[in-house]
């Protein structure tokens, strides 16, 4: 495990705050940063899960997005174009696991009476599509005893929490984790989340900042040569055959 950033103390309200981001390939290395009353989250693409092929993948999307900028349009406008073909895609395609105990081992933290829950950028249409990929490869966040079973609210966009995952859609993951444990008037006292992206974890951290809640920042590195050696050519052909099957 590589830490390569250990934020300086905090004084908030006199009450010492630590905040530390940590780089690991690991799961199991959330363990090294466990304690009495802390919420674990864990992101899912890229961190629990990845499609079976290149199409839908966060990648994938991405390169979309930035080919349709490079003809002229604006960010929304290729938002709006890619969008449809990602929806129909998630919709058809499944899940592989990432490490194959990563069941096992949220099972055993949920065993052992830890809060976990999935916080995940995906939005509202494909809430329970993800639920059904999720069950497939036999990840079940819905054990815990974070809130309701399902809540929908705004922060300030639309966000949808259900059987234990977080979606947070256009908001900030953090904006939306900290509403939604205001609605819930949850207060961890310590929040360990594991992500593949660092702007996730500097989200999430900033906003429980605000709460007096200690953190711990995972970025979670265990694609990063697979996601670095994304072939958009070969993505191609593969949506060309997923339209024609």
């Amino acid at each position: 495990m590589r830490i390569f950033r250990l934020a300086a103390l905090l004084c908030i309200s006199a009450v010492q705050l630590h905040a530390l981001i940590v780089e690991t390939d690991k799961l199991a290395d959330v363990r090294n940063y466990l304690e009495k009353d802390t919420l674990v989250l864990f992101d899912i693409d890229n961190t629990l899960a990845h499609p079976v092929g290149t199409i839908g993948a966060d990648e994938w999307f991405g390169h979309m997005i930035k080919e349709q900028q490079a003809e002229g349009k604006d960010f929304m406008q290729a938002l709006n174009m890619v969008l449809p073909i990602y929806f129909e895609v998630q919709l058809q395609i499944p899940l592989q696991l990432i490490e194959q105990n990563a069941p096992h081992f949220l099972s055993d933290l949920q065993q052992e009476g830890y809060d976990i829950m999935a916080l995940t950028a995906r939005s509202l249409p494909l809430v329970n599509r993800t639920i059904c990929q999720l069950s497939a490869i036999d990840i079940d966040f819905s054990h815990n005893h974070i809130g309701p079973v399902y809540a929908i609210r705004q922060a300030p966009y639309i966000y949808m929490y259900k059987r234990g995952i977080l979606f947070s859609g256009d908001n900030n993951k953090g904006d939306a984790l900290i509403d939604f444990l205001d609605f819930c008037e949850i207060m961890p006292s310590k929040v360990v989340f594991i992500d593949d992206k660092l702007k996730n974890l500097h989200a999430v951290e900033d906003a429980v900042k605000k709460r007096g809640i200690e953190f711990v920042g995972i970025r979670y590195s265990k694609l990063d040569a697979y996601v670095a050696a994304f072939d958009m050519q070969q993505a191609e052909k593969e949506l060309h055959a997923f339209h024609h099957l």
